[in-house]
């Protein structure tokens, strides 16, 4: 399992930048009694993909198995969701990586239009030196970084938080 370090970050609008080939995504959790581990599927453009992570929002474990030759498997994972988180996202280049920028939709109404930003990072230390591009700066991101309310899984339950 693979150790997931990153910073999320959420927008107003989109930012005044060009960016393009965005990927469709949808994707659902399913429930997990414990709560201390979250099975995700995913559909990223065609490729199918089963997620497992810990609990956490900043720092989490996390593992991929890539499902595409088991679409039977993956279908009937897909069916014990409770709806999905829809989004359309964008790769900008930063530095050595790379910003994820999200537009959402999706299964729960308040999610429509809504804009997030993750970066991934290979420590803990490279996210704390870190700082957000000026294009994030200027479209008015707001850290959300270790808030629960942002995890895409609870997203996808409560909806969009009001601010």
């Amino acid at each position: 399992m693979a150790k997931e370090i990153e910073r999320k970050f959420i927008l107003p609008a989109l930012p005044a930048i060009t960016f393009e080939n965005g990927v469709s995504m949808i994707q659902g959790y399913v429930p997990i009694p414990n709560g201390q581990l979250a099975m995700r599927v995913r559909d990223e453009g065609g490729k199918k993909v089963l997620t497992f992570k810990s609990s956490g929002t900043s720092v989490r474990y996390e593992a991929n198995i890539n499902m595409d030759e088991h679409p039977e498997i993956f279908d009937l994972l897909v069916e014990s969701t409770n709806g999905a988180v829809r989004k359309f996202r964008y790769a900008i280049p930063d530095g050595d990586g790379h910003c994820e920028l999200d537009v959402y939709s999706g299964d729960h109404p308040t999610l429509e239009g809504k804009i997030s930003v993750e970066r991934e990072f290979p420590s803990e230390e490279a996210s704390a030196a870190w700082t957000p591009p000026q294009w994030m700066v200027d479209a008015g991101a707001i850290e959300v970084t270790g808030d629960e309310h942002y995890l895409n899984s609870n997203l996808l339950t409560n909806g969009w938080p009001a601010n």
